[in-house]
């Protein structure tokens, strides 16, 4: 089969992509930890509107708990993590606060996301 703009992966734009993604996925920029582009599935795992957060501190607005039952702080979550130590996380639980009220279970992972010079340049997590 010829490929064809109409059918070309390449033609995708990054709009429709985290539209159609099928997991949970916030990237934001380094410095700072603005996040800059979010899935649209976000919506469905908190159950609520997810505004984008300003920097690292705004990240307190996630409401999570650690197995232990110590509740996350703005720089604990591992998109901070990734962001500001360049730390890979991976599969780590968190219950968080739901839009509605109830509680739910997310397993998170988080890495920075490096320029071609290896400076980190922002970070992603799902």
């Amino acid at each position: 089969m010829t490929e064809t703009p109409a059918t070309s992966l390449a033609g995708v734009s990054l709009a429709s992509l985290l539209r159609q993604l099928p997991v949970g996925l916030v990237v934001a920029e380094h410095p700072g930890g603005r996040v800059v582009h979010g899935s649209e599935l976000l919506q469905t795992i908190w159950r609520r509107s997810v505004d984008p957060p300003l920097d690292v501190a705004d990240y307190s607005r996630w409401k999570g708990w650690h197995a232990d039952g110590r509740p996350y702080s703005a720089d604990e979550w591992p998109l901070a993590r990734a962001l500001e130590a360049g730390e890979v996380v991976k599969n780590e639980e968190i219950e968080i606060s739901r839009g509605d009220g109830s509680r739910g279970i997310v397993l998170v992972a988080a890495a920075p996301i490096l320029d071609p010079q290896g400076r980190r340049i922002g970070a992603s997590s799902t």
